[in-house]
């Protein structure tokens, strides 16, 4: 319990700051450092409230570069562009295709801490941001 109480404010914290950013800017992007068990990658908060778009997450890649394609997607859903799961496009990454997946609902919680925190009991869609290899095959 103590332990629960000591987080609770930096949660809250974190939690206003997340709001703010969105009011400002429509998004905010959290960049999360890989560990043992996963890679790092990175994600989206309010692209769901603000432009009732999914949220986007990308993996494989150092999680600052990661955050750096969440913020280019973020930017195109700002410029009036919507992606939906199996969306292939070239507007991403120079030279090659991206594709867009449905990040199931119940892998969300497990990925998207800090968005599941945000929006509470509101449900939210998420798609994963995946590109093709060199030969332009996807995993």
């Amino acid at each position: 319990m103590g332990e629960e109480k000591k987080h609770k404010p930096a949660l809250l914290k974190m939690l206003e700051e997340t709001e703010q950013n969105i009011i400002k800017y429509g998004v905010q992007v959290y960049d999360i450092f890989g560990t043992d068990y996963s890679p790092p990658f990175a994600y989206s908060i309010g692209l769901f409230e603000t432009y009732g778009h999914p949220e986007i997450i990308c993996f494989g890649l150092p999680e600052k570069l990661c955050g750096q394609i969440v913020h280019d997607v973020a930017k195109l859903i700002k410029d009036g562009k919507r992606f939906h799961a199996g969306d292939i496009t070239l507007e991403i990454f120079k030279n090659s295709e991206a594709v867009f997946l449905a990040v199931d609902e119940r892998n969300i919680g497990d990925y998207l801490l800090h968005a599941t925190a945000y929006y509470g009991d509101e449900k939210f869609n998420a798609l994963q941001l995946v590109w093709a290899d060199r030969n332009d095959k996807f995993p």
